[in-house]
């Protein structure tokens, strides 16, 4: 699901400020890989902490406490992959919440021959090609991602004033770095 937030402009033109995309989570390892891969491709020259990689995540959230998370402590992946990948209490290991059905192509490919035991060679393999759709589309989803994604424009925007208050600030206090406090945070 994709939607963009569009503001009137002149001349019955719209502008649109960015485009929120939310798509079913598979794996948490995603997040945690794309964190100790780095970004180069656009974090690189944007003045990040450390140049080319995303910045740390942080807990936040009603839930944390109940988990023993500290609200705007620096995430730890194991803890994150435990909570979002099996929903197990990173403190002692109990389940949170209710299981998660999973089938898979060989279990409901059994309750498929059970039904036909007569079918021919032709019609098991009808029955398991069957049987891996099934499963497919059956995955449970265990979370949901909403990314939101500002245009090309505002990033740009938002990089030019963080390297202009970088510029600034190594040239000292005269050439005027506070009038970027604002923007580079």
């Amino acid at each position: 699901m994709e939607t963009g937030a569009s503001a009137p402009a002149k001349e019955g033109r719209s502008a649109v400020a960015g485009s929120l995309t939310i798509g079913k989570g598979a794996s948490p390892a995603y997040y945690t890989e794309q964190a100790s891969r780095g970004t180069d491709y656009y974090a690189a020259g944007a003045g990040a902490d450390k140049p080319g990689s995303e910045p740390a995540g942080i807990w936040t959230g009603d839930g944390c406490p109940d988990l023993g998370l500290e609200v705007g402590a620096e995430v730890d992946h194991k803890a994150f992959e435990r909570i979002f990948g099996s929903h197990i209490d990173p403190r002692h290991g109990s389940r949170i919440g209710r299981a998660m059905r999973r089938r898979n192509a060989e279990a409901i490919y059994g309750d498929l021959l059970d039904a036909e035991p007569s079918a021919t060679a032709e019609r098991r393999a009808e029955l398991f090609a069957q049987a891996q759709a099934m499963a497919e589309s059956c995955r449970p989803v265990a979370f949901f991602d909403a990314t939101f994604s500002v245009s090309k424009s505002i990033t740009l925007l938002h990089a030019s004033a963080r390297a202009a208050k970088l510029a600034a600030q190594e040239a000292g206090p005269s050439a005027g770095s506070g009038r970027y406090r604002v923007a580079g945070n």
